[in-house]
């Protein structure tokens, strides 16, 4: 029963997500200081990609401060063309 109720929760989930990421996206952009976003896994697993469209173009404008999407890695062939 319990995953039952998971799934059904899921939609919730998403929506509410939906409506925190557009609330968030209308208080922070555009930025008037540099941002710096360090968890964006959550933009994917929630979908998100109404607030990634309203940061690329929030990063388009030459007047806003700017953006930064961290994107943590482990790639070694990275680390390696970084050194030479």
């Amino acid at each position: 029963m319990r995953a039952a109720s998971a799934t059904s929760a899921w939609p919730n989930l998403m929506k509410l997500a939906r409506r925190t990421a557009t609330a968030l996206a209308a208080t922070l952009l555009p930025p008037k200081a540099p941002l710096l976003l360090t968890q964006p896994g959550l933009i994917d697993r929630y979908q998100l990609v109404d607030l990634l469209r309203s940061l690329v173009e929030a990063a388009k404008d030459d007047a806003a401060e700017p953006i930064l999407l961290l994107l943590p890695g482990t790639n070694v062939a990275c680390r390696r063309s970084a050194t030479r």
